[in-house]
């Protein structure tokens, strides 16, 4: 399961963190701990990633606009195995 943060194109400026870069990870993060705090998920199978505000789903240009480029997005990735018959 992939988690990702993403953020809007406002520079941060009085928050804990240096760039967008680092907000959208620790969202990914903060959410990812969320879901793990359900037992039967396991850890090894999560991964986080920040896209900083470089995946916007809509311009921002406007305040409900910049609301939705603020988000995470969780991927889940089948865990299966492909096999190949032997054409044999």
């Amino acid at each position: 399961m992939i988690v990702a943060g993403h953020t809007d194109d406002t520079p941060i400026s009085a928050s804990g963190y240096k760039s967008n870069w680092e907000l959208s990870v620790s969202r990914a993060l903060n959410f990812m701990k969320l879901l793990l705090e359900n037992s039967k998920l396991a850890p090894q199978n999560f991964s986080a990633k920040g896209y900083g505000e470089f995946q916007p789903l809509e311009p921002n240009t406007s305040v409900e606009n910049k609301q939705k480029n603020r988000r995470v997005e969780v991927l889940i990735v089948p865990n299966y195995k492909i096999t190949v018959k032997d054409k044999n």
